[in-house]
């Protein structure tokens, strides 16, 4: 441990700085907590059927994923969140590890509550893209190849808003979102 003469003077001003951006409306709890994202694998099945051309059916036994989290917007009152990077607890849980995965098949439902002491409120856009992978298919729990769904690739922008409908920047929030998965199987090489 090194001993400097001046840390009680760096701890100070470090202090003084930290309660003068609460003044400005940053969230000391914030810094305290952190902000983090989490996700479950619960136990909640999907059963989905369709009516193809011609009268033919189709069944899946899909999963559903709950993610949560605790966020900040930014200066613009802007958040953005990659779901695909906040699969990394239950992507391969209870699957053979390094040939199976739970992908995105559906875009998910999103619900953003803004956390603050000034009336606000936000607004959620999602965004998927189809990623192209030759090197996998889908299937469902029960293993049966699911043709039909393409894994997606979501980014979901958060945007709060004071009650006069101009940005409410630094706005802490919560989310919860559900997404429908599919096991992926990687063939090849």
């Amino acid at each position: 441990m090194t001993t400097d003469p001046d840390r009680d003077k760096k701890i100070a001003k470090l202090r003084a700085e930290i309660e003068d951006l609460a003044k400005e409306g940053f969230l000391l709890e914030s810094m305290e907590v952190g902000f983090h994202s989490y996700s479950a694998h619960l136990p909640a099945h999907r059963f989905s059927s369709g009516l193809f051309g011609l009268g033919s059916s189709s069944c899946a036994k899909t999963d559903i994923l709950v993610l949560s989290g605790r966020q900040v917007t930014d200066n613009a009152g802007i958040a953005k969140l990659s779901l695909n990077s906040l699969l990394c607890g239950v992507v391969s849980e209870g699957l053979t590890a390094g040939f199976e995965t739970y992908v995105m098949i559906r875009r998910p439902n999103f619900v953003a509550t803004p956390q603050s002491a000034l009336p606000s409120f936000a607004t959620v856009d999602t965004h998927s893209t189809i990623l192209e992978r030759t090197n996998l298919i889908l299937v469902d729990r029960d293993r049966n190849v699911l043709r039909a769904a393409k894994v997606l690739d979501v980014t979901v922008d958060i945007r709060t808003w004071k009650h006069d409908g101009s940005p409410a920047p630094r706005t802490e929030f919560t989310w919860i979102c559900t997404v429908e998965a599919a096991i992926s199987m990687f063939i090849g090489g």
